[in-house]
């Protein structure tokens, strides 16, 4: 089995920009949630996907989701606020 290493540096607000080799790989982009793994004393990152949250607000602010029967709320403009006042964001 083929090894491959990569490196990439954590600047002072403690970021690491994710090599382009390894988001390729991975298939991450924005908003992408990842996972640090430890297993027996080694660490691991796998893509685990957008969060699901982010992605419902983003389908909301693009007009993505279409209304079915009566909603429950007007419109996506207003699910996107209370969805971030749930989350304490203003």
């Amino acid at each position: 089995m083929r090894m491959r290493t990569t490196k990439a540096k954590v600047d002072e607000k403690w970021r690491v920009l994710i090599p382009k080799e390894v988001r390729e790989v991975l298939g991450i982009t924005p908003n992408t949630t990842i996972q640090f793994i430890e297993e027996e004393g080694k660490w691991y990152v796998k893509h685990v996907g957008k969060d699901p949250l982010d992605e419902l607000v983003e389908r909301l602010e693009k007009g993505k989701i279409k209304r079915v029967g009566k909603p429950l709320l007007k419109n996506g403009n207003e699910a996107i606020k209370v969805i971030r006042q749930m989350w304490g964001e203003k």
